[in-house]
C-alpha cells in the first residue's frame, strides 16, 4: 500500500525520526504524513525528496526554500522544482545549474526565462539537449540551435523539420557536429553537392549519407581526403578496394591503411605509397610483406631508425628504458620475430645494387 497506510499511524509515530525515516526509504511520499516537527526539518526531508523529488510539495515553506533540499529534490524528479520557493524558482544561476545537469528542468521553469533568449542562449551551452524543452518558437532560431548542437548532437532532432532541409543551415551545424549530418533531411543527404560540401567540413559525414552517395567514387574519394582513415572506415568494400580512394585516404593519414580492402593491404604499390608517409603503417600490412626485409627498411627509413636501435631496444628489460627509445618502442614490436641479420644482408645487397646503378 506504500507511504499510505501510514495515515492510520499514530501521532507517536508519525513524529518519531527513526519509524519515518525507515518509512522515507521506502517511499519519499511518507513525508506527506510526517509531523510537521519533522516537515520542518531540512535534514529529514531532503532524505525524503532524494527518494521521491515530488515529496518537496510536502516539505514545509521554510524547507522548500532551502538550496539544498530543492537541489536534491529536482535532481531526482524535474517536476518538483514547481513546489520550489519562488526565490529559488526565480534564481537565474540555480536554474542553469540544474538545466545543466538534467535538461528537463527547462520545462518547469518560470514563463519569464522560458521566454528570455539570452536565459536559453546560456541553457543550449550548458545542455543543448535542453532545446528539446524550449518553446517552438525559439526551436527554429538558428543561433540558439547551433549553441544547442554544439554541446549536444542529439540536440538537432529537437529542429523542425523545414530547417533540417535547409542546406545552408546544415553545413553550419555539420560544421559544429558531424553526428549532427545524420538528421539533415532525407533529400540533402542524397544530394551530392550537398554531400560533397558537408564532407569538405568533415569526412566523416559520409557515415550519414544516403547508400547511393556512400556508394559513389567521387564522394568516396572525397571524404577519404578530407578525413583519412577515420572516413575510409566507413566506405563500402568496393570503395575500400578502389585505389584512388585508398590512396586519397592514405595521403591524409597513412595508417588508414587499415581500413584497406585485404587485397590492397597486400598490394607492395599501396603498401609502400603508405610507408613513404609513416613507416608504422606496416602494422597494417598483409603479412607477408610485413616481415619482407625491404618493406621493413622502407619503413625504417621513413622513421629514421637504425639496425643498431631495434638490436639495443631487443637487449633492454626495462620498459621506462624502451618508452624513451620511441619511435623505436612502437616499431620495434612489429618486426618482434625479424632476424636482423638479414636486415643488415639486405642493406648491404641494395648498397650493392645502388653502386652498381642497377636499383
Amino acid at each position: 500500500h506504500g507511504a499510505s497506510v501510514l495515515r492510520f499511524a499514530t501521532p507517536a509515530l508519525l513524529a518519531s525520526r527513526h519509524t519515518m525515516v525507515r518509512a522515507i526509504e521506502l517511499d519519499g511520499f511518507a513525508l506527506t504524513f510526517a509531523s510537521s516537527v519533522l516537515r520542518e526539518d531540512a535534514v529529514f526531508c531532503a532524505a525524503a525528496v532524494r527518494t521521491n523529488g515530488l515529496a518537496l510539495e510536502k516539505a514545509s515553506d521554510s524547507v522548500r526554500g532551502d538550496y539544498d533540499v530543492v537541489d536534491a529534490a529536482v535532481a531526482n524528479e524535474p517536476k518538483a522544482l514547481r513546489f520550489a520557493a519562488p526565490a529559488i524558482r526565480l534564481d537565474r544561476k540555480f536554474l542553469l545549474n540544474a538545466i545543466a545537469r538534467d535538461a528537463r528542468v527547462l520545462k518547469f521553469v518560470a514563463a519569464k526565462f522560458r521566454d528570455d533568449r539570452e536565459f536559453l542562449l546560456e541553457a543550449m551551452r550548458l545542455n543543448g539537449a535542453a532545446l528539446a524543452f524550449a518553446p517552438e518558437d525559439f526551436q527554429s532560431d538558428h543561433e540558439l540551435v547551433l549553441e544547442a548542437v554544439r554541446s549536444s548532437d542529439a540536440a538537432i532532432k529537437s529542429v523542425p523539420q523545414h530547417m533540417r532541409a535547409d542546406s545552408a543551415f546544415m553545413l553550419q551545424v555539420t560544421a559544429r557536429s558531424a553526428v549532427a549530418f545524420r538528421w539533415a533531411s532525407a533529400g540533402l543527404r542524397g544530394d551530392r553537392d550537398f554531400v560533397l560540401h558537408a564532407m569538405a567540413v568533415d569526412g566523416r559525414v559520409v557515415e550519414f549519407a544516403s547508400d547511393a552517395m556512400r556508394a559513389d567514387r567521387a564522394v568516396g574519394a572525397e571524404a577519404a581526403r578530407c578525413s583519412g582513415g577515420a572516413a575510409l572506415r566507413l566506405l563500402p568494400i568496393e570503395l575500400r578496394a578502389d585505389v584512388d580512394v585508398v590512396k586519397a585516404a592514405l595521403e591524409r593519414d597513412a595508417l588508414a591503411l587499415e581500413y584497406a580492402s585485404d587485397d590492397l593491404r597486400a598490394d607492395a604499390d599501396i603498401v609502400l605509397f603508405a610507408l613513404r608517409h609513416n613507416g608504422l603503417a606496416l602494422r597494417f600490412a598483409a603479412q607477408r610483406l610485413r616481415t619482407d626485409c625491404s618493406f621493413i627498411l622502407q619503413a625504417m627509413a621513413q622513421l629514421g631508425i637504425t639496425v643498431e636501435e631495434l638490436d639495443d631496444f631487443r637487449r633492454t628489460v626495462l620498459d621506462s628504458d624502451r618508452q624513451a627509445m620511441s619511435p623505436v618502442c612502437e616499431f620495434a614490436p612489429l618486426i618482434e620475430g625479424v632476424d636482423l641479420a638479414k636486415l643488415v644482408d639486405e642493406m648491404e645487397r641494395a648498397r650493392s645494387l645502388l653502386s652498381l646503378g642497377l636499383r
